[in-house]
């Protein structure tokens, strides 16, 4: 689970600054006049990847949690194992928390990265949200799934 953590976080960072980026190319294009041809295709692309990355987002954030479902049944487990997996995932969830109370505080800052989460990322911006809640719900499937296995 430690790998979800770290790719929603990765991802949830990586995607806005990717878009400032695009933006800040696609004004420099539009505002030249060498690049006629060029300037038409840049704002669809620049368009394009604001609306579809959040929906990315989301898609990679519940593919990666149902993977963690699907796998925690497929791991042979023991009763030991289930305890100290059960802290492990908690401990995982603590420090989660502290990721998505960093992101939250970008997200809420006045600079032009938490602007930019705040205008075009709204999916992404519910989901670190609720980022701990959704941690629990999914540490309780995995240990009710793992329980199940063991009886």
């Amino acid at each position: 689970m430690w790998y979800i953590v770290g790719a929603i976080m990765l991802i949830s960072i990586m995607l806005p600054v990717f878009n400032i980026f695009m933006d800040t190319m696609n004004t420099s294009i539009q505002q030249s006049t060498d690049v006629e041809k060029a300037q038409d295709s840049t704002q669809t692309l620049t368009d394009g990847f604001r609306n579809s990355s959040d929906i990315v987002f989301a898609t990679v954030f519940f593919a990666l949690y149902i993977g963690a479902i699907i796998l925690a049944y497929f791991i042979d487990t023991d009763p030991l194992f289930l305890i100290a997996g059960i802290i492990i995932l908690i401990l995982i969830s603590w420090v989660g928390m502290y990721f998505a109370d960093a992101f939250y505080d970008i997200s809420t800052d006045d600079t032009t990265l938490g602007n930019e989460i705040q205008t075009n990322f709204p999916i992404m911006k519910f989901i670190m949200s609720y980022f701990l809640e959704i941690n629990l719900v999914l540490l309780a499937i995995v240990g009710a799934i793992t329980y199940g296995k063991l009886t």
